[in-house]
């Protein structure tokens, strides 16, 4: 299993929505861990790379390329 991020750092990654990320992840499109006491999902990165490469045939972003993301999150509008 490859660094875990947050439903938000996944959303930004993947271009969608956390509920999206959140809706896939409960579908099994992504992989991770998923707090029983509070629900809060961590998405393995390496789930994001399989999932854009199986679904969309597209390159890995950058900033995930090496497992090692830099991303500006919004914590203000981050209701996790």
């Amino acid at each position: 299993m490859g660094k875990l991020l947050s439903t938000a750092e996944a959303s930004k990654i993947l271009g969608v929505s956390r509920s999206t990320a959140s809706r896939w992840f409960d579908q099994g499109f992504l992989t991770g861990k998923k707090n029983p006491l509070t629900n809060w999902r961590s998405i393995d990165i390496d789930s994001i790379k399989s999932f854009l490469l199986e679904n969309f045939n597209i390159s890995i972003p950058e900033e995930i390329k090496n497992e090692n993301p830099k991303l500006e999150i919004d914590k203000t509008t981050d209701t996790n």
